[in-house]
């Protein structure tokens, strides 16, 4: 019997544009992958701009730093689109720039995220076919391309 690597290959498709997970209470993140070259270009380019070494045992201000480079190169180039999201019962509609505050100010969202971001099975083998269709890939909820 062999195994065929193909089967856990990324699409890169869905890795750069994102596929939907459900988050919490009907609402819904398009969220693409952190393999995504686009991502981690900005990611490097944040670094280079301050100036910074993620690696390390950086100092608590270093740290700070750290979090907001990452939240502005999540909210550039992962968390690509929501729905269903509110800030104090209105409607928080999605642009980057909400996604940026919204991930600096939350760090439930930020993990959940990432969590979901580093979850290569998302992204594997998902087709424009499989728009709306169910998925497995995911245990936090419905997936959609």
């Amino acid at each position: 019997m062999s195994f065929d690597l193909s089967s856990t290959y990324l699409n890169d498709d869905s890795a750069e544009n994102g596929v939907w997970v459900e988050f919490f209470e009907g609402a819904r993140l398009r969220i693409a992958s952190s393999e995504n070259p686009k991502y981690r270009a900005a990611l490097a380019k944040q670094a280079r701009a301050n100036k910074i070494k993620l690696d390390g045992d950086p100092h608590p201000d270093t740290v700070r730093l750290t979090t907001q480079i990452t939240c502005r190169a999540m909210a550039d180039q992962i968390l690509l689109d929501w729905e269903g999201i509110q800030v104090n019962g209105q409607e928080f509609p999605y642009s980057k720039q909400n996604a940026l505050e919204a991930l600096l100010k939350s760090p439930q969202l930020r993990d959940f995220v990432s969590d979901q971001a580093g979850s290569n099975t998302l992204f594997q083998g998902v087709t424009a076919d499989e728009v709306g269709k169910p998925s497995t890939g995911s245990s936090a909820g419905l997936l959609t391309a």
